[in-house]
């Protein structure tokens, strides 16, 4: 619950100590949902793709918040598949943010490059 309204906060500034505390929000629900649930669980998948898409929301620029957005919603879409199934609509939702994310890293990758 405080992840959650840390998160609706930080979305409403943009910016700020309200973003920081969101993100240390949400890394702590996962390693909570972890915890309390497993690691593949569907609840600790799905707050693994929140921080993902959190990060590559107040973090675009930073290659390593992107390379750690693409590392959770890997671990994220694949656990979601075998635990619901590939029609699943999280799934979908999991692979397609990983696809953005993937793409966003190979135009960060070729910038760098020139």
């Amino acid at each position: 619950a405080l992840a959650q309204a840390l998160l609706v906060e930080a979305l409403q500034s943009s910016s700020g100590p309200a973003t920081g505390q969101a993100e240390v929000a949400l890394r702590e629900a996962v390693i909570g949902c972890e915890r309390l649930a497993g690691a593949d669980h569907p609840a600790t998948l799905g707050r693994m793709r929140q921080l993902a898409l959190f990060l590559r929301k107040f973090r675009p620029s930073e290659a390593s918040a992107t390379a750690e957005a693409e590392t959770l919603l890997q671990r994220a879409a694949t656990g979601l598949r075998v635990s619901l199934g590939d029609g699943h609509p999280d799934v979908q939702r999991a692979r397609a943010n990983l696809q953005e994310v993937q793409q966003s890293l190979r135009h960060l990758h070729l910038g760098a490059e020139l």
